[in-house]
């Protein structure tokens, strides 16, 4: 099977830091790959690069057999390529139905916002309860289904978790390893970044000082 997401030989640098050297790595449709590394290491910048927030010095990416090194991130988002970002970068004065409109006003999910806010509020029911309350105030594992719902509402074949459990209580983890695993099975394609790997996990580990993403 072809990799949906494949990325080769990357290089990226923050000024005058390094943060990615010739980084390779692959993601087949229907995987979840991790990306694990202690802080510092540079493992989101991959995510970021994909997403189109950073631009490589060197090496390409592609998705779905195009080429998107450079592209700009919104259209990469219109491409099928989510990312839920570290901190989750909700609109905090905004309802939590205003925050998820938000997630669809991509070309590609407009015409099936409807569809995509019924299969969300079935993923997270307690969404649906606090739909009319301001994003601010909701707890902190209300804010995590809320900005795994947003990037859903863009209906992406891809979606990024860049360090989803970094601060989160034992329970918001489990909670969100359990709401992965439930989008892997529905066909969803997940890459993530973690600074350690799940327990039990059966996704294949792409540690950052490796070159190639493993493969189980």
């Amino acid at each position: 099977m072809s990799a949906l997401l494949e990325v080769a030989n990357l290089r990226l640098k923050y000024r005058d830091p390094q943060a990615l050297d010739c980084v390779s790595l692959e993601v087949r449709k229907g995987e979840i790959v991790g990306i694990v590394g202690a802080n510092g290491a540079g493992k989101s910048s991959p995510i970021r690069a994909v997403a189109g927030l950073e631009a490589p010095s060197a090496g390409n990416i592609h998705f779905a057999g195009r080429g998107i090194t450079g592209i700009d991130f919104h259209e990469i988002c219109d491409w099928g390529i989510g990312r839920v970002a570290e901190g989750r970068q909700l609109f905090p004065t905004l309802t939590a139905l205003e925050n998820l409109k938000m997630g669809a006003l991509l070309p590609r999910a407009r015409s099936r916002e409807k569809d995509a806010m019924t299969e969300v509020f079935a993923l997270f029911p307690l969404l649906a309860e606090r739909k009319h309350q301001l994003a601010g105030t909701l707890s902190g594992a209300e804010k995590q289904m809320l900005a795994v719902g947003r990037c859903l509402m863009g209906r992406p074949e891809l979606i990024m978790l860049d360090e989803p459990s970094i601060g989160r209580a034992p329970n918001v983890v489990q909670q969100l390893v359990h709401t992965v695993r439930r989008l892997n099975g529905s066909g969803l394609t997940v890459l993530r970044s973690s600074k350690t790997s799940p327990r039990r996990s059966k996704s294949p580990i792409a540690p950052m000082s490796w070159k190639t993403a493993a493969s189980s």
